[in-house]
């Protein structure tokens, strides 16, 4: 229920990296938009950078695996690895009459945008809400 942090225009296409620090490989599905795997990078601990805190990666970044050639709507994300993703934000067509669409689904969010979500899809995690919100502006 946090505010979302993921606010892309519409149009825009962002580069997402996405920091697995857990122990176990999560599928990684997005709502909206598709996305391609541009590379994996290991790390194991974190160091700070001009004030933020940054992996310290400690192996060379790669490309995706054969199967992941292509748009995705969902990507694995390995542990103790940062996935860099890349991803343009093409709203859907209104429904044919509707000349506009509201700009919020959930007003108490305190959003004013494009509402969809992007979260794990292991069934645990889905159904206990451990999702993000993705407004798109």
């Amino acid at each position: 229920m946090d505010l979302a942090t993921e606010t892309p225009k519409a149009g825009a296409t962002e580069v997402w990296q996405i920091v697995n620090l857990t122990g176990d490989a999560h599928p990684m599905h997005f709502h909206l938009v598709n996305v391609q795997v541009l590379e994996r990078q290991p790390f194991n601990a974190f160091g700070p950078t001009s004030g933020a805190a940054t992996p310290n990666y400690n192996g060379p970044a790669v490309g995706p695996d054969p199967v992941e050639l292509g748009w995705k709507e969902t990507v694995k994300m390995y542990p103790g690895t940062v996935t860099t993703v890349i991803m343009r934000f093409d709203l859907p067509a209104n429904p044919p009459g509707i000349a506009s669409m509201p700009n919020s689904l959930n007003p108490n969010l305190g959003v004013s945008g494009k509402e969809y979500v992007w979260h794990c899809h292991i069934l645990d995690h889905e159904e206990h809400d451990m999702m993000r919100p993705l407004v798109v502006t």
